[in-house]
């Protein structure tokens, strides 16, 4: 009875441990805080990637935490470290981070803007998978990779003057995009960039920007206005409905 009564005791005193902690590492220099609904992030270097999100130090916590403050110096923000934070609504990625883990904004269904860097080069798989709620994103990035396809939430999109290329389906199947502006510094569009994005009624394409691949623009029924700027060669099928 009293072997039983202790190892209840010790259960408690854990439980009570990791629901109350508000502090620690995540990473080798950096430290987190939580705090009236903020998290914050302080320090240098990697974040650690996480095997799951019940592995994450703040998960306890996850349902108060609105805001995140990330640190200038944070070089790669961990996978899963804001996964399916029901209350995250917006979040500004320092210049600083050129890693995005996988899966690490999955399930932020509160998570309305972004803006992502002109440091990020690699975006992890499903990081903004199932964030409903976001409905417009700013990336100042070099590269564009297959970061927001299927968001059927997305309406705008501002791309910074430092992006060179928005890759193969990029936006595709974004269906509540209505607007985004190419901006003169994008050399190269990849293959179904903005395939089936069905709201999407007017596109400029960039002067350097001299050929169109194949089903870029294919199933954009409402795409009304384009202009070709440079365009000389067409791939397979760009405009078809």
């Amino acid at each position: 009875m009293k072997r039983l009564v202790y190892i209840i005791f010790v259960l408690t005193c854990c439980l009570i441990s990791a629901q109350a902690q508000t502090s620690g590492s995540c990473g080798d220099n950096l430290t987190w805080q939580f705090a009236d609904s903020t998290l914050t992030i302080t320090g240098t270097g990697a974040m650690y990637d996480y095997s799951s999100y019940s592995s994450v130090p703040w998960y306890s916590s996850r349902s108060s935490i609105a805001h995140v403050s990330l640190p200038e110096g944070l070089t790669h923000i961990g996978q899963y470290a804001f996964y399916n934070h029901p209350k995250l609504n917006s979040i500004t990625i320092p210049n600083s981070v050129t890693t995005i883990g996988e899966k690490v904004f999955s399930g932020c269904k509160e998570l309305k803007n972004i803006t992502i860097s002109e440091g990020v080069k690699t975006i992890g798989k499903k990081a903004f998978y199932n964030c409903e709620g976001l409905t417009s994103i700013e990336i100042n990035c070099d590269t564009i990779g297959n970061w927001f396809s299927e968001n059927k939430s997305i309406e705008s999109i501002v791309l910074g003057g430092n992006v060179k290329t928005i890759g193969s389906s990029a936006f595709s199947n974004c269906t509540g995009l209505t607007n985004i502006t190419i901006p003169e510094s994008v050399t190269t569009i990849g293959e179904e960039a903005f395939y089936g994005c069905s709201s999407l009624t007017s596109i400029s394409i960039p002067e350097k920007v001299t050929y169109l691949p194949d089903y870029i623009f294919q199933s954009c029924k409402s795409l009304k206005n384009i202009d070709l700027g440079n365009v000389r060669k067409f791939g397979k099928q760009v405009f078809q409905y």
